[in-house]
């Protein structure tokens, strides 16, 4: 199965993306891309008991954490896009995450888990909110 999560913002306020679970990783690599198809951009990277770097717009707002979860402060419409972690557990298992963040004018924000599954050849769509 598949899953995907979407989170809402709202312009200058902040996000974070929730941990992952079981995480022991020792590097953390997170990259955007504006839609689907698009050249990914780095953001961030974490690596174990070294100093996190991260790039571009994201240099003093951005900040990866070693659980798996990304926190972004002043957020822009410019941030609205796919995120994407891979996480190195060591022993050559990765762990691969992806996320769609939407940055809203309006004054909610919400966590909408959704799944994509293969069902009877069909593909299926849902989402709790």
């Amino acid at each position: 199965m598949f899953h995907t999560e979407y989170l809402m913002g709202n312009i200058n306020s902040r996000v974070v993306f929730p941990p992952m679970t079981n995480t022991e990783a020792i590097s953390l690599t997170w990259t955007f891309r504006k839609s689907t198809g698009s050249k990914p951009t780095p953001v961030c990277i974490w690596y174990f008991s070294y100093p996190i770097k991260c790039w571009g717009t994201y240099i003093k707002r951005a900040k990866p954490h070693g659980d798996g979860s990304l926190t972004i402060t002043q957020l822009r419409q410019t941030d609205s896009g796919w995120y994407y972690l891979i996480a190195n557990m060591g022993f050559n298992r990765v762990m691969n995450r992806r996320l769609h963040l939407s940055v809203q004018s309006s004054s909610t924000s919400r966590i909408i888990p959704c799944s994509l599954s293969l069902v009877a050849a069909l593909l299926v769509w849902k989402c709790f909110s």
